[in-house]
Parts: structure tokens; C-alpha cells; sequence
């Protein structure tokens, strides 16, 4: 947990449970003291590393939490820590997000650890959930109707959360659970009571709108993420309080933390305590199952991963136009057993949004079971061409035996290129397009053998094509489709929506809006890649001058 750390950032809300950590970090680390610390029925090792403090003031509590914040100032200044304690008016900006205010707390908070651990140097963020966060954690998603993801609860040594937000399983956590939530965060509403899925959380930049009370000087950045430790994970509240009872610490209470209002105080107060009565070690009996089921559902995730690497197909049999997406096989999900292949869907989506987080593409990113199951539906028969739009920027296709996940608003804008003589070869829509003109008619023939080889080889029909070089104008115009546009194609009778010609020939759904149509200055269709030409420029056996375009996927 602290093997090789350059700093702890310490979460102080100044509640009991995180007080009790920071007291606990001091001494472990101070010199000259002994090398162990024992807390109830856990002995903590001595650690050397340095410690830093973060409070961030909610503003949820008016009066009482701005003193939470004075309180964890005075109390990090009399222990010689230097501190960053800054604030944020949640409730404002959950309104202008429109957005719940458990949700926005715990995406402002995790982000503003983020923040102050890199400007303090630190590579661990440490808060003060307990064992019987634990528990109360577990019964409210059992309560819900988790599956194992949920279940799994809070892990003792995780990644920050960071643009994972939603719990895939369980749905959206109401704002009703604020309550005490353990009291290792920083003030206001509790990390545990909205921790969803484990260890997922949500994204963004934070970005305080106020500066930092008392801000570390310049220190050595990390050079990688920082960890999120709970090292009272493994002690009850109860240990804890007695700890801070025989150590004489002060420390801050939340009075909403006795509020039967929220969920958590209710499972806390009311279903714990009864549950003791046929357990007295209920919770920990609670935390055991939960450690059990986080080590069957990493097994599992690390078989769906495995799983999903083997479905992957690659790009499509057709080019994207920028961008960033991936495809896997219907056919090898549907192999799969239900829950297997779910497993599989979330960890597809999840692979993407984090892909769209780092290129800075994605919006408020929470993805909850709802938008699983809607994933599901593409694999059903006959769903090929449809689509679901996830947050995050991600959208899910169904092409033919390919589920296709792809970030939508990254690729290239759209394009208008001419191709003429003097200026032979283009690039546009994904192709490289070549162009010849003024060729005698005895070249048809060869044209029409490189088209049938080509198809044989790829499968790919209409990527050369010959026109009638004196029908054409001087100068080609290569753009996307136009929304209704038509055709009179060879081997039509008549007229034909360009869309509805692109079904027929298999061009992918998501490729259909932005696929490459070569066109008069007019707007006069003549071809496109994999798509018969117009009947008024195909090549025809008395055609006295040929005129060759052909197109490669770049």
C-alpha cells in the first residue's frame, strides 16, 4: 500500500475516521517513534514517506463546513503538515450541470485530490473509509440489486477514480444517500455512499473557484497517477472511535450523518444492528464476502478482456473517416454465454470512454446498465444499421456481423476536393483517389479484368471504374452524399436514392453519411467507391475515349 511512496495526500474531512488516519500516518512516519502502531486488532507498520493534507469545503453546510475547513487547517498546522484546502459551491454547480449533487460532490472531489496530490508531489491519495463503510456500502447495492461489480464494494488499494463514472450494474445512485458515508473524504457528502461499480468514477478537469487557503510550495510532480489506499479498510468504526477516545483526538461531527432521511444512515442505524443480532460480527462477516466477490469478479473481467481481444476484427472492410473506433465480431459475442458476453460489452464501452478521455472528447460520462442493455439489443437479428448513442461522446453501430464502437466528433470535418487531369491524384472521405483520362477504348478490357480480379481477392466490387472520358467535364468534384440524392445507375431501371444503393452494396451505416462521392461541378452523380457508375458516364462498348478513375482505402 505505501512500499515505495513519495508522499500521501491525506482526504481530512475532519470526522473521526479520517482524523484517526491522519493521526495514524503522523506517527507511522514521524522519527524517532516506534515502528508499529496498533489500532484495535490491526498493527500498522512504520512508514517514511512525507504527508500532505486536503480538505475541500463543499459549501453544503454553510457556517458548519467552512469551520470543518478552519478546523482541518488549524489541526494540519499544529502537526507541521502543509495543506491545501480550497472550496466549491457543489449545489451551483450541479445546478448549472443539471446534474444530481452526490454525483458533481464526488466528480469535484476526486479531482481536486487528483490536483493537489500532483502539486504536492504525492503518489497516494489516502482517505478513512472503514470496514464498516464497507459493509453499509455492500448492503445498499445489495439492497439495488448489484451484481458482482457493485458488490465488490471498495478495494484497499485502487486507481483514482477519473472518468469512469456510473456503476455498470446497479444504475444511478439518488441523492437521498448523502449521510455519513465515512468520514474519510472532505467534508460534505461521503465518497462511499456514491462510489458505484468499485472503483469508477467521473471525469473532467477540476478547476477551484477559489484559490487554496493554504497551498503547498513547488514540489517534485510525480511521475504517474497517484494510487487511492483506505488503510482503516480493514478496521470497524468502532476500532476507530476508540482509537481517537484513547489518543484524545478531536474531531468534527456532521449532523447529517444521524438523519434518517438518507439510505445510509437507515441501513446503518436500523439493518446493521439487526442484523448483529443473529451476527454480532456482521460486519465483518459482510466485509469477508465482499473481499471474496472482488476476487471472482477480477477473474472474470480478466477473462472477458481475454475474450474480447479474440473478438476484435480490426478496422472494417471499409475505411473510417477519423474517427477512432473499433469493431468485434457478433458472431463470437453470441458464442458467449449472457452474463459473459454483458461483461464483454461493458469492458468494450469502458475501453473507449477511456480512449475518449484522453483525447479530451467526452462530456458528463456516466454509463449505467440501461445503456448495456441497449448495446445488447444490436446483436439481435436484423438490428444491422442501427445505432446507440452512449455519453461520452461514444456511439455503438450494428454493421453486418460488426459491433462497432467509435468516438463521434473527433474525425475530419467535411470535405470538398476536385481531381482533374492536371491534378490526378486526391485524397478524400478515407481514399486515395487516381484519375486518367484520354485513354483508347482497347484499355476497357483490362479494366474490366483488374475489377473482377480485385473483387475475387477482396470481395470489394466497383473500386476501378471506366467512363465515357467525353460525357465527363473538364474538372471531377469528390464530396460526401448529399441527404436524398439520386442516381440513375447501371443495372437500374431507374432513379435510385444513393442511401438505399449503399445498403445494397454493404457500405457500413456509420461510413454512409461521409463516403466519398464523385460528382459533376453541377452535382450530377457519376461514382463512388464500391458503388456503380451513373448510366450517363459508364463506358459502353462504342466508347471512342476512356477515362479511368480508381480509389484505395488509405
Amino acid at each position: 500500500m505505501l512500499d515505495g511512496t513519495t508522499g500521501v495526500l491525506v482526504a481530512v474531512s475532519g470526522g473521526p475516521d479520517s482524523v484517526a488516519l491522519l493521526d495514524i500516518l503522523v506517527r507511522l512516519s514521524g522519527s524517532g517513534q516506534s515502528t508499529a502502531q496498533r489500532v484495535g486488532s490491526k498493527t500498522y507498520q512504520r512508514v517514511t514517506s512525507k504527508i500532505h493534507v486536503a480538505h475541500l469545503d463543499h459549501m453544503l453546510r454553510g457556517v458548519e463546513s467552512a469551520e470543518d475547513a478552519e478546523f482541518v487547517r488549524a489541526l494540519a498546522q499544529a502537526l507541521g503538515l502543509q495543506s491545501t484546502i480550497s472550496s466549491v459551491d457543489v449545489r451551483a454547480a450541479a445546478s448549472h450541470s443539471r446534474r444530481g449533487i452526490e454525483e458533481m460532490a464526488r466528480e469535484i472531489r476526486y479531482n481536486f485530490l487528483l490536483s493537489a496530490a500532483k502539486d504536492a508531489g504525492c503518489d497516494r491519495i489516502a482517505v478513512g473509509h472503514t470496514m464498516t463503510d464497507q459493509a453499509e456500502t455492500f448492503m445498499m447495492r445489495l439492497v439495488r440489486g448489484a451484481g458482482l461489480r457493485g458488490l465488490a464494494s471498495m478495494r484497499p488499494v485502487s486507481a483514482v477514480p477519473s472518468g469512469m463514472g456510473g456503476e455498470w450494474e446497479t444504475g444511478r445512485v439518488g441523492e437521498e444517500e448523502r449521510g455519513r458515508g465515512g468520514e474519510g473524504e472532505l467534508g460534505g457528502p461521503g465518497e462511499a455512499e456514491t462510489e458505484r461499480g468499485g472503483d469508477s468514477g467521473i471525469g473532467g478537469n477540476f478547476s477551484s473557484p477559489r484559490p487554496p487557503v493554504s497551498a503547498s510550495p513547488s514540489l517534485p510532480v510525480s511521475p504517474s497517477p497517484p494510487l487511492l489506499i483506505r488503510p482503516l479498510l480493514c478496521i470497524t468504526r468502532e476500532e476507530v472511535e476508540a482509537y481517537c477516545h484513547d489518543r484524545g483526538l478531536r474531531f468534527r461531527t456532521d449532523k447529517t450523518n444521524v438523519s434518517l432521511h438518507y439510505t445510509r444512515n437507515r441501513i446503518r442505524t436500523v439493518v446493521i444492528p439487526a442484523l448483529a443480532a443473529l451476527n454480532p460480527r456482521i460486519v465483518e462477516s459482510i466485509s469477508r464476502a465482499a473481499e471474496n466477490i472482488a476476487g471472482d469478479h477480477d477473474v472474470l473481467d480478466t477473462l472477458a478482456c481475454s475474450l474480447l481481444r479474440k473478438s476484435m476484427i480490426g478496422s472494417l472492410t471499409w475505411p473510417d473517416a477519423g474517427d477512432p473506433s473499433v469493431a468485434y465480431s457478433v458472431t463470437a459475442l453470441l458464442d458467449q454465454p449472457l452474463e459473459m458476453r454483458r461483461r464483454m460489452i461493458v469492458e468494450s464501452i469502458r475501453q473507449m470512454r477511456a480512449t475518449a478521455m484522453r483525447k479530451g472528447d467526452h462530456d458528463h460520462c456516466e454509463v449505467t446498465s440501461a445503456h448495456v442493455t441497449a448495446v445488447e439489443e444490436l446483436l439481435r437479428q436484423g438490428a444491422s444499421g442501427k445505432r446507440v448513442e452512449l455519453p461520452c461522446s461514444l456511439e455503438v453501430w450494428r454493421e453486418f456481423d460488426a459491433l462497432v464502437l467509435r468516438i463521434v466528433g473527433t474525425g475530419k470535418t467535411p470535405y470538398l476536393s476536385a481531381i482533374s487531369s492536371t491534378r490526378a491524384n486526391v485524397e478524400a472521405g478515407g481514399f486515395a483517389f487516381t484519375l486518367h483520362r484520354g485513354l483508347p477504348p482497347e484499355v476497357l478490357g483490362s479494366v474490366t479484368a483488374e475489377v473482377r480480379q480485385l473483387r475475387q481477392a477482396t470481395g470489394r466490387d466497383w473500386m476501378t471504374v471506366a467512363l465515357d472520358n467525353l460525357a465527363l467535364p473538364d474538372q471531377l468534384i469528390i464530396r460526401p452524399r448529399l441527404s436524398g440524392e439520386r442516381a440513375h445507375i447501371a443495372g437500374h431501371r431507374r432513379t435510385i436514392k444513393l442511401k438505399n444503393l449503399m445498403i445494397e452494396h454493404r457500405i457500413p451505416s456509420s461510413r454512409r453519411a461521409t463516403w466519398p462521392i464523385v460528382a459533376t461541378p453541377d452535382g450530377a452523380y457519376i461514382w463512388s467507391p464500391g458503388l456503380p457508375p451513373a448510366v450517363e458516364f459508364a463506358a459502353q462498348a462504342e466508347t471512342d475515349s476512356l477515362a479511368t478513375l480508381r480509389a484505395t482505402a488509405i
